[in-house]
C-alpha cells in the first residue's frame, strides 16, 4: 500500500468516527428533551388548567347564545299570538265586507306594529287578504256567491290604504279565468266581472286589462263564428267564408271548425257561384253575375270557366 492510500485510508476512519459522534450527541440531546418533559408536572398542570378554561368559556358563551335565542323565540311567538289574533279579527271585517270596523282594525294594528316587523305583519297580512279575495272570485265564478258580495269584499280589501295584495296570486287566478272562459267552463259575464273587479286591487297592474281583453276577442269571435255559421246555412259562402276567417286562433273552441269550414266552401263555391251567375245573365243584371264570379275568382285565380264567363258578361 502506497503512502497517498494511507492517509486516504485514515482520513475515511476520522470522517467516520465524527459523523457516529455527531449522532450519539443529537440522540443524547433528544433524549434528555424527553426526559426533560415528562418529569415537569407543573407545566402538564398549567397546561391542564389553561385548557379547561378554555372549554368552560365555550360552554358558557354557547349556554348564554342559546339562552339569548330562546328568549327571542318566546318574545317572538307571544307577539305573533297578539298580532294573529289582531289579523284574524281584521279578516273577519273583511269576509262580511264590514268597511268601517275594517277601516278602524287596520289602523290599530298599525299603530302596534313594531318597525322591525314590520315586513313580516305585511307578508302574513297581504298573503291572507289575497287568498280572501281568490277565495271569493272562485266561489263568485262558480256561482256560490252573488256579484255584490264579490265587490264589497273587494272594495273592503281596497279600503285598507297600504295593503298590497299578492299580484302573481291574482294574475294566476286571472289567467286561470281566461282558460276556464276559453273552455266554456265559466260564461263571459263571470270572467268578464271577475277581470273588471281584480283589476281594481292596489297594486295588482294592468296585465288584468289586457287578460280582460282577450276575454272580450274570444267573445267577439265566438259572435263571428255563430253569423259564418249562419250564412254558411243559407248557402251565402262568400259572407260565410269571409266571417270564418276572422274566427281567432285563441278562440279554442272555434278555431279548428272555421278552418274545416273554409275548406269545405272552396269545394263548393266554384259551382254554387257560376250558377248564380248565369241567372243573373239571364236576367241581363250583369254587374251582378260579374260580382259572383269574382268570388270564385278572389280564391281560385285560375278557374277557366270562371274568366271566359267574366270576359264574356263584361262586353255585355
Amino acid at each position: 500500500m502506497t503512502e497517498k492510500e494511507k492517509r486516504l485510508n485514515r482520513q475515511k476512519r476520522s470522517l467516520s468516527r465524527a459523523k457516529t459522534s455527531t449522532n450519539k450527541s443529537v440522540g443524547s440531546e433528544r433524549s434528555k428533551n424527553k426526559t426533560k418533559r415528562k418529569f415537569t408536572p407543573f407545566y402538564d398542570i398549567r397546561y391542564f388548567i389553561k385548557n379547561y378554561e378554555l372549554k368552560t368559556d365555550i360552554r358558557i358563551g354557547i349556554s348564554i347564545i342559546a339562552g339569548i335565542s330562546l328568549l327571542f323565540v318566546i318574545l317572538f311567538s307571544t307577539y305573533h299570538q297578539l298580532i294573529g289574533a289582531d289579523i284574524s279579527k281584521l279578516m273577519s271585517y273583511v269576509e262580511s265586507r264590514d268597511y268601517i270596523n275594517a277601516d278602524e282594525q287596520y289602523s290599530k294594528m298599525m299603530k302596534k306594529r313594531s318597525n322591525i316587523l314590520d315586513a313580516y305583519i305585511n307578508k302574513i297580512v297581504s298573503n291572507k287578504l289575497t287568498k280572501v279575495f281568490t277565495d271569493s272570485g272562485e266561489e263568485y265564478m262558480y256561482k256560490n256567491l252573488g256579484k255584490e258580495k264579490f265587490i264589497g269584499t273587494t272594495n273592503t280589501i281596497n279600503s285598507l290604504a297600504g295593503v298590497t295584495i299578492n299580484r302573481e296570486k291574482v294574475l294566476g287566478q286571472a289567467n286561470n279565468v281566461l282558460n276556464s272562459y276559453k273552455g266554456s267552463k265559466i260564461g263571459y259575464e263571470e270572467a268578464s266581472t271577475y277581470l273588471g273587479v281584480a283589476s281594481t286591487l292596489n297594486g295588482v297592474g294592468p296585465e288584468i286589462n289586457n287578460i280582460k281583453l282577450s276575454v272580450d276577442e274570444i267573445k267577439q269571435s265566438r259572435l263571428i263564428f255563430s253569423q259564418a255559421e249562419k250564412a254558411m246555412s243559407q248557402r251565402k259562402y262568400y259572407v260565410a267564408i269571409k266571417k270564418y276567417e276572422k274566427v281567432i286562433e285563441n278562440d279554442t273552441e272555434n278555431y279548428q271548425k272555421a278552418s274545416v269550414r273554409k275548406s269545405d266552401i272552396l269545394k263548393l263555391m266554384p259551382e254554387h257561384y257560376i250558377n248564380q251567375a248565369k241567372i243573373f245573365a239571364k236576367e241581363k243584371d250583369f254587374k251582378s253575375a260579374i260580382e259572383c264570379l269574382q268570388y270564385i275568382l278572389e280564391y281560385d285565380k285560375n278557374n277557366e270557366e270562371a274568366i271566359a264567363l267574366k270576359k264574356e258578361y263584361a262586353k255585355r
